[in-house]
C-alpha cells in the first residue's frame, strides 16, 4: 500500500509541517470486555511497532514520534 503524498506548495489541512502515518490495531478481551483500550501501534514509513495498554499510552507513542 503506497502512502499519499502530497505536493511541496500544498498546505497540510491540518496546518502541521508534515504529516505522519499510523496503523493501529486494538486487541478486544473476550474474558473481560470494557476492559481498556490495548493494541499495537504501528509508524508506517519505518515499520516500528509498539504494544500499548491504555489510550494514555497510545498518546504518548505517538507523541513521542512526532518530535
Amino acid at each position: 500500500m503506497a502512502i499519499p503524498q502530497r505536493e511541496p506548495t500544498e498546505p497540510s489541512p491540518l496546518g502541521a509541517d508534515r504529516l505522519d502515518y499510523y496503523v493501529v490495531k486494538i486487541r478486544r478481551s473476550a474474558v473481560a470486555p470494557g476492559s481498556g483500550l490495548a493494541g499495537i501501534v504501528e509508524r508506517l514509513g519505518s515499520g516500528e511497532k509498539r504494544e500499548f495498554t491504555s489510550c494514555a499510552e497510545l498518546a504518548r507513542l505517538v507523541e513521542d514520534w512526532s518530535r
